[in-house]
């Protein structure tokens, strides 16, 4: 064999184990059952309640304003979707007892979600590219907040960042929504599961100053819990304090 020939040979030996390692590399990878695509894993806290402990609700069930009123808090707080002249108010005194709805809302299937632990009520678009994604709560947290699973690999996401677009919602009280909706459609109390929905699990862990689990860090130029909005640009997702609208009163 003559060196040129020789030199080949050793060049595409090369080149066919590179390819090699980079396929077994990317293989072994790939999100497994149980794994985050976002290095969640490695900063999971458990909360000791098992996974679908907390059952998410596949299957919602909705009821009218008049059917809601008698027991619902009016100064309990929702969060509101809209669609056209529809509308969906999903009363956080259900959600403390399930936390996702995996829903299909004017023909767009929608996550919606809600923390106990950090007080956030969030919805997303759960369309997928082989169809409607469905989540379930892990009973995981990370940074206080909880860790959900994608039903379809496990892979694990955060609620406040489930890797989807946002679906337009906001939070209202009670008393406004159903002043403003009087015709909207409300979460109703039939889940399938037998739960005390005016009865909240937590009890005043809302407003104490506890934190039940690790957080990375905090800021302590305001207190712990202390409300903040956040604003979705194109970019980058800016939060402000609560305590600034009080102070500014208008923001543009």
């Amino acid at each position: 064999m003559t060196p040129q020939k020789s030199t080949i040979v050793w060049i595409v030996i090369v080149l066919m184990c590179v390819a090699i390692a980079y396929t077994q590399y990317g293989y072994f990878r790939q999100p497994v059952a149980g794994e985050s695509k976002t290095g969640l894993e490695h900063n999971l806290v458990s909360t000791g309640v098992a996974k679908d402990g907390i059952p998410s609700l596949d299957e919602p069930v909705f009821e009218s304003v008049a059917q809601a009123d008698p027991y619902l808090d009016d100064a309990g707080y929702g969060i509101v979707v809209e669609a056209g002249a529809r509308s969906r108010f999903y009363p956080y005194q259900i959600l403390v007892w399930h936390e996702v709805v995996n829903d299909t809302f004017g023909g767009v299937p929608i996550l919606v979600t809600y923390s106990p632990l950090c007080g956030a009520g969030l919805a997303f678009d759960r369309r997928g590219t082989d169809g409607p994604l469905s989540f379930g709560v892990s009973g995981n947290v990370y940074n206080n907040c909880p860790v959900l699973y994608d039903r379809a690999d496990g892979s694990l996401v955060s609620q406040l960042d489930p890797g989807l677009p946002p679906y337009p919602s906001r939070v209202m009280v009670w008393q406004e929504y159903k002043r403003a909706y009087p015709r909207g459609q409300v979460l109703s109390r039939e889940t399938g599961t037998v739960r005390d929905y005016t009865y909240d699990p937590y009890g005043d862990y809302e407003e104490t100053h506890a934190v039940w689990f690790p957080l990375d860090a905090m800021d302590e130029s305001q207190p712990l819990k202390a409300a903040q909005f956040a604003s979705d640009g194109s970019i980058v997702q800016p939060h402000y304090w609560f305590s600034f609208f009080l102070k500014n009163k208008v923001f543009e």
